[in-house]
This record gives structure tokens, C-alpha cells and sequence, in this order.
């Protein structure tokens, strides 16, 4: 089965003015005013002492039963019988872009607003009891800003990817077949390591990449078709898995501000696996949980989720093809707690790898992790983690095009979390950077977030690309993509 992707040239427009375009967005965010207005008024808001409060959002909160404790879902709240419950959350998002230059004949003008987004998520979860539950989320969002500023500005791999989506996220049924034994089927996430913001072992579900740095934490794994058997025997637990949807990360798209505009002028055929079948991905996990400490090992069979060059047809334009390889994954976790301080550390040996300029040699490639936070300080988390990837047997040619690998990158992140005003604001400053001193590049994003009400919060923020030296693409291509952002968000 295969999937084309095709650049799409759009015709150049003169950009409108900017107090008639800002007028035209803000008046789509205040049609929906009238629901957030309504929102306030709902019984989930009431005030924190209130006793009913607690009754209508006992659960949400809840960590999932022993079989989900590395699912990033939480069961929703509503009201009803205790064995069915609903929730969700609504969502205004908006994004202003500062930085653009002026856009080329032929090229979307991303200046100025660039996100005027409505999403709703709802929740259902079915505890009939003896040991079973049932799970169901979908999402849906339109962004308004497309309609704004003209439809006919953006290609239409851009308006099929960023206009509007609606999807089911997790969707399982969880029960126990023994009393150490659980069985769960359907879609799921599952997060594997210690780490908080790089991925090292955490290779089961795939990532939406289409806004590096601005998708939400909740929605940055993508669930997956599988079905889970979990084990238990004191403080351990075993994970098997068979994934049977082949889903891959989620990039920019042609047109996008954060598409590679290199790419543009390639005509490119990406290799898409069918589900199930020999193409059934595996894991298995090994976790303790002790006093003090935690431990786990971890092995995985699976697609790679970024592509590789294996032919290219020369011509106007160049055809290239893309295949994902089948990697093997094995690797450990660890983390402890000494005092105000938790160290933890990941290690993944992952083998499969395969390159244009050397197709005869399969390569092997070593993740070392190493983080440290810092909790000694009241309502306040300090977080340093850094992880070197380096491709062993390394050759001089796969350094050039197309393949444009290196031997070792270094990227690390750095965190700061602080809860303020009875906890209801909440600042956030993270810098993640490519390169030993940085020379490749990096991101950075703050943001503060206030609670209104219980349930009703806003964000605002700004998020900055540092574009380094040029030889990490992703990053240096977002160069002039710093904007402002800000939410709004009722949890139900």
C-alpha cells in the first residue's frame, strides 16, 4: 500500500490587513463564549468546600487500575451510576506568529494569527464490575482561522491536517482473567521509561510531531490497536503486547510553517505497512516498583517511525521513495530517590537501522539517559535531562545526501515547574537543545496557566526556536516560527 505525498503551490494573494483579520478571528472566538459562559454556571464549578463538588469529580483525577498504571488516559467524571461515568474537556486554542518575514510569490503567508482553534474531548467509562471496565474517548477540532484568512492560501495537505479532525483516541476493554492476570484489547497508550520529556525506551506509540513544541502533553502520544496481557507477583509486573494498528509519528505536511521546505520540490512515495499480520509489532516489559526505587527491562520489535531513503528516480522532480525499517529494541530503566532529589537513568541498545549510501550493512544505535530532578523546594520541580544517541560502525558516507547522518547528538532538556497562589497558577519554563553546546539548535517555551474556577482554566505563553547552526533541519526550518499562544479550557 502506498501513500503519495505531493507539494502543492498555492497562489500568492496579497495579505489583508491585520485590524480586519484580528477582527474577523476574535469574532469566531466569541461565538463560542456563549458555551464557556454556560460552563461557569455548570455544578462542576461550584466552589472547592462544597461537598457536591467532590461527589460529581470523584475519579477524575484517579489513577487507572494496576493494569494502566503507564497509560497516560485517566477515567472521566459525570454524573450517573457509579459503574458510568462521562467527562471531557472544551478547548479554545489560539496561536499569533511574531516572527515570519514576509512570504515568496507562492508561498502562505504565516504572519499574524496562525491558530484559532475549538476542540472537545468526551470521555465514557463503563465499570460493570467483576473486574471489567470498558473505555471510550474521541476528539474533534476545527480551527477557524483557515476560513479567516482564506481557505485558498493553504494547500490542501495543510487544510486536511490542521482545519479540522475528528478521531476515537483510547478505546479498550480492560478485565481480569485471573486474579494476577489482565487482559486489555483496543486502542491504548502505553508509556514506557522514566524519562519526562525525552524518549529513550518509550517506543510502543507513535507522536504528533505536526506543531514541534506546541502540542499538549495529553495529546502528544498517539494510541495504537493492540492487545496487553499484564502479570502480577508482589512488586512485579510483565507486559506483553502484540500491536496490530500501524500508525506512524504525525509530521508537518507540505505547506506547513514547520515543513522542510527543501522537501518541497520532491516528489516522495512513503512505503505504508498493512495492519496486522507479519507486520504485527511486539513488547514486552519486566517492572518492579520497591521502596526508594523503581526498575524495569524492556524489548520491542517495530516499525521505525521516521522513513528512509532507499531509491530515487532522477528526474523533474526527483521521485524519492521512502520505506520504514524493522528496528529491534532492547533496553533498561531506572530511577531512585535520595532526599529532595530523584535520579533516573535509561539505556537502549536499538538495531535495524539501514541507509541509502550503505544498503549492504544493517546498523546499531546506543541511547544512553541520564536526569535528575529537584524537589527540595516547596510547590516547585527543577528537572536536567540529557540522553547521547550514537550510530555505531559508523561510515564517512552516510554523512552525505541523502542520507545526512551523524555519529552522536547529544540533547538535553531543562525544566522548571512552579505552583503559586494556593496552586492555582502555575508557571512552566523548558528548554530542550540539539548538540553538546547547543550548536544544532533548540526550542524553548514558558507558559502560565491560572485557574478561574475549578475546572476552568487559561494559558497563555511563548514559544521560541533557536535555529543553531543549520545541520538539524526540523529545527532550523522553524527559525522564524516564535509566537505567542494561549488556551482556554473547561474540564467536565
Amino acid at each position: 500500500m502506498n501513500r503519495k505525498h505531493q507539494n502543492i503551490t498555492t497562489e500568492h494573494r496579497p495579505a489583508r490587513g491585520r485590524p480586519l483579520e484580528a477582527l474577523r478571528l476574535f469574532i469566531i472566538m466569541a461565538a463560542a463564549l456563549p458555551v464557556l459562559l454556560a460552563a461557569l454556571a455548570h455544578p462542576a464549578l461550584a466552589a472547592p468546600d462544597d461537598p457536591g463538588n467532590d461527589d460529581l469529580l470523584e475519579g477524575f483525577d484517579d489513577s487507572l487500575p494496576a493494569a494502566d498504571t503507564d497509560q497516560t488516559g485517566s477515567p472521566p467524571a459525570g454524573e450517573g451510576p457509579s459503574w458510568l461515568t462521562f467527562g471531557g474537556f472544551l478547548r479554545l486554542d489560539a496561536s499569533y506568529n511574531y516572527a515570519h518575514q514576509p512570504p515568496l510569490p507562492g508561498q502562505t503567508d504565516w504572519r499574524g494569527w496562525s491558530k484559532m482553534r475549538g476542540t472537545v474531548r468526551l470521555e465514557m467509562d463503563l465499570r460493570p464490575g467483576a473486574g471489567w471496565r470498558a473505555f471510550v474517548s474521541g476528539q474533534s477540532f476545527r480551527d477557524g482561522v483557515y476560513a479567516a484568512r482564506g481557505r485558498e492560501n493553504y494547500s490542501d495537505e495543510v487544510l486536511d491536517n490542521y482545519e479540522a479532525e475528528s478521531e476515537f483516541r483510547e478505546v479498550f476493554l480492560q478485565g481480569s482473567l485471573l486474579p494476577s492476570l489482565d487482559l486489555t484489547l483496543g486502542r491504548q497508550i502505553v508509556a514506557w521509561g522514566k524519562s519526562d520529556s525525552i524518549r529513550v525506551v518509550d517506543v510502543i506509540n507513535p507522536i504528533d510531531f505536526r506543531e514541534p513544541g506546541m502540542t499538549d502533553l495529553e495529546d502528544l502520544r498517539l494510541p495504537v490497536t493492540m492487545t496487553r496481557l499484564d502479570a502480577f507477583a508482589g512488586p512485579w509486573r510483565l507486559t506483553t503486547l502484540a500491536v496490530h494498528e500501524v500508525r506512524f509519528d504525525r509530521m508537518p505536511v507540505p505547506g506547513s510553517d514547520f515543513f522542510l521546505s527543501e522537501m518541497a520540490a520532491m516528489n516522495m512515495e512513503e512505503e505504508i505497512p498493512e495492519d496486522g499480520g507479519r507486520n504485527t509489532e511486539y513488547g514486552l516489559a519486566l517492572q518492579g516498583e520497591f521502596t526508594g526505587w523503581d526498575m524495569g527491562l524492556y524489548w520491542a520489535q517495530y516499525f521505525d517511525d521516521t522513513p528512509r531513503v532507499y531509491d530515487i528516480a532522477f528526474g523533474m522532480p526527483p521521485k524519492v521513495s521512502l520505506r520504514h525499517e524493522r528496528l529491534t529494541m532492547a533496553g533498561a530503566a531506572f530511577n531512585t530517590v535520595a532526599g529532595s532529589w530523584l535520579f533516573k537513568a535509561e539505556l537502549a541498545r536499538i538495531t535495524g537501522f539501514r541507509f541509502y549510501n550503505d544498503p549492504e550493512n544493517v546498523y546499531t544505535r546506543m541511547d544512553v539517559l541520564g536526569g535528575v530532578e529537584y524537589l527540595g523546594i516547596t510547590n516547585n520541580t527543577f528537572t536536567l535531562e540529557a540522553v547521547d544517541r550514537r550510530l555505531l560502525g559508523f561510515r564517512p558516507e552516510l554523512e552525505e545526501s541523502p542520507d545526512a547522518k551523524v555519529e552522536d547528538i547529544v540533547q538535553y532538556s531543562l525544566s522548571w515547574r512552579g505552583s503559586f497562589l494556593r496552586e492555582k497558577l502555575d508557571l512552566m519554563a523548558m528548554a530542550s537543545y540539539f548538540g553538546s553546546s547547543a550548536e544544532m539548535g533548540g526550542m524553548q517555551r514558558y507558559s502560565a496557566s491560572y485557574e478561574l474556577a475549578p475546572a476552568l482554566n487559561i494559558t497563555g505563553g511563548l514559544m521560541v526556536f533557536v535555529p543553531g547552526d543549520g545541520s538539524n533541519p526540523m529545527i532550523y526550518n522553524a527559525r522564524d516560527n516564535d509566537r505567542l499562544f494561549g488556551d482556554i479550557k473547561w474540564s467536565f
